[in-house]
């Protein structure tokens, strides 16, 4: 909690990390969470994953950075930042499209389709990589970059 805020406590005494699993697939969910007024509660946390590990998200506020996996990787958020770092032999395609923001793909010299949307959006897919996994973003509002390294 930031601030101190008197409301701390009653809020966290609400939220839970609840996770689901079935065969192969592990979803984790933030239960409790205050929707409105919530400036003053933050939630940061690492997960670890098998570098191999397929990765899917889907956020409505926040800021995602994910180093090193190879597997796919579909990051869906409706407001924040996401970076991404990862090894440019591991990867096939990326596509971002940032409905008002900036999209950026570095690590990468050619063979990049980028289209604007009227000034405040922007769109990008690169698919000329030897790898298998494919990063699919799609961002609301913020701003996106992926490191190919």
């Amino acid at each position: 909690c930031k601030w101190g805020s008197s409301n701390c406590d009653e809020a966290l005494a609400d939220v839970h990390v609840a996770s689901y699993s079935s065969s192969r697939r592990l979803s984790l969910e933030i239960d409790g969470y205050p929707k409105w007024h919530m400036k003053w509660l933050q939630t940061k946390g690492t997960i670890r994953l098998p570098v191999a590990a397929s990765l899917d998200v889907d956020m409505g506020v926040g800021a995602i950075e994910i180093e090193g996996l190879a597997g796919d990787q579909r990051i869906d958020l409706g407001v924040g930042d996401v970076k991404i770092w990862a090894n440019k032999a591991d990867v096939h395609s990326v596509a971002i499209d940032a409905g008002v923001g900036e999209t950026k793909l570095h690590g990468v010299d050619r063979h990049v389709q980028e289209h604007r949307s009227m000034f405040v959006g922007s769109e990008l897919y690169w698919s000329d990589g030897p790898g298998e996994a494919k990063i699919k973003i799609d961002v609301g509002v913020g701003e996106v970059s992926v490191w190919l390294e």
